[in-house]
């Protein structure tokens, strides 16, 4: 939520860098949510410097985390069309590297809630 708030100004001054650093946290929590404003941040050069590396692994966490049972078929779908966009401007090894990424991330990260 605070991410939020930073990134879109509502109620402090609009700040990605600052959104981002609370995108973060949250997303090593494995927060879905956060994971997937983190990706967008890193791919459209908000606050963080552009990276379609980072900005896969966290679209990548946050649609392993949606569920069309419990998040709808058209949210799981969006976090899924953002993921494939980024990949389209990394190599076939960068995926898979990052697949491998994601995998142990999510070894490694239980989620804490």
């Amino acid at each position: 939520m605070l991410g939020n708030r930073h990134e879109t100004g509502f109620g402090v001054p609009q700040d990605y860098a600052k959104a981002a650093d609370w995108y973060r946290k949250a997303s090593e929590q494995g927060y879905a949510a956060a994971q997937y404003s983190l990706g967008l941040l890193y791919e459209h050069n908000k606050g963080v410097p552009q990276s379609f590396k980072k900005a896969y692994f966290w679209l990548n966490l946050a649609a392993s985390a949606y569920s069309e049972e419990k998040d709808g078929h058209s949210l799981r779908l969006e976090v899924i069309s953002a993921r494939d966009s980024v990949g389209e401007h990394l190599t076939k090894a960068e995926l898979l590297q990052l697949q491998k990424q994601t995998a142990k991330f999510l070894i490694t990260h239980p989620k804490s809630y």
